[in-house]
């Protein structure tokens, strides 16, 4: 089996303000014939992220697969989204220009250069471009 990753799906509060925070602020496409009142599916390169809010019944189905020792919500938590853009530098302005909570300055790695911030809720956000030499 090689699975092939197609969709990651971020738990969420406030659907409309994370909606327009990916839409608006990170740039990406809503897909309409994937998308609902309570689930949001944004395309991201070539592949799908998908915002689900906590109280909608698509997340409620999914409570009953949970074993009953465990909370019975689903909270946020626990995701780094790393998306890589063509200039790490120019991203990181745009956002501190767009009121974007940047939490480092954009610094070199051996991989590339990088830098983190976080959406509205608090979901880590690596953005990065990988060295081409």
């Amino acid at each position: 089996m090689n699975p092939k990753l197609g969709i990651t799906i971020i738990y969420v509060r406030d659907i409309q303000k994370m909606s327009k925070f990916y839409t608006e602020v990170l740039g990406l496409s809503v897909v309409k014939e994937q998308t609902a009142e309570t689930f949001v599916t944004l395309a991201a390169g070539g592949t799908w992220i998908a915002l689900a809010d906590v109280g909608g019944p698509w997340v409620s189905r999914k409570l009953h697969l949970l074993p009953a020792k465990r909370e019975t919500t689903i909270a946020p938590v626990g995701i780094e989204l790393s998306l890589e853009v063509e200039d790490v530098d120019a991203t990181w302005r745009e956002w501190q220009a767009n009121g974007v909570q940047t939490l480092t300055a954009p610094q070199d790695f051996p991989f590339g250069r990088a830098f983190d911030a976080q959406d509205p809720e608090g979901h880590l956000l690596n953005i990065y471009k990988l060295r081409t030499s």
